[in-house]
């Protein structure tokens, strides 16, 4: 504390004094609220985020397979797909926006043409694959190591030999074949 003593002409003096006070104390029964001031008494702690722990999917597993599987089923384009796109495409011809309706078409067929050939070229990759394992492990005698998973049959390949993009209605081929430049 700080103490001055001042006197006046008539004789009069007059103590001043200034005590500080401190805000923190710590003595509080909650250990929560031990190291806070006085001020922040009441109010609520903060609440800490708790990491969850992710759920991994180890590469290689059957739960990766599936996701794969799912992945590929739902990027190729369904019938419902090819009819919303069927009927947009004979929209744009209805208001006359044949350059659009044509590069919409022609769009479509390239990817499904890119689908088809990307699956047939996997799936003739793999064939070849595993004739070539067959065949080295019949000269050998017994299947080669590195050649094994090569040679097991998994029941989700034919699944995802079946996918295919699904064709637009008929008689749209027909339409742009007798449109000139396309």
């Amino acid at each position: 504390s700080l103490q001055s003593t001042t006197s006046t002409s008539s004789g009069i003096s007059s103590i001043i004094s200034v005590k500080s006070t401190t805000t923190f104390t710590m003595t509080g029964e909650d250990e929560s609220n031990r190291h806070r001031s006085k001020f922040n008494k009441g109010k609520k702690q903060k609440v800490k985020k708790k990491r969850k722990e992710r759920s991994r999917i180890r590469p290689g597993s059957q739960e990766e397979l599936n996701s794969l599987v799912f992945t590929m089923t739902s990027c190729c384009p369904t019938v419902e797909f090819a009819n919303t796109v069927s009927e947009t495409i004979r929209y744009l011809i209805q208001v006359n926006e044949l350059v659009l309706a044509t590069e919409v078409f022609k769009s479509y067929n390239v990817m499904r043409n890119m689908i088809a050939q990307t699956q047939s070229e996997r799936i003739e990759v793999t064939r070849a694959a595993k004739l070539a394992a067959e065949k080295r492990s019949r000269v050998e005698g017994e299947a080669n190591h590195d050649d094994s998973h090569l040679l097991v049959e998994i029941p989700v390949e034919k699944e995802v030999d079946g996918l295919s993009c699904a064709e637009l209605e008929p008689g749209m081929q027909e339409f742009f074949d007798y449109l000139p430049n396309s």
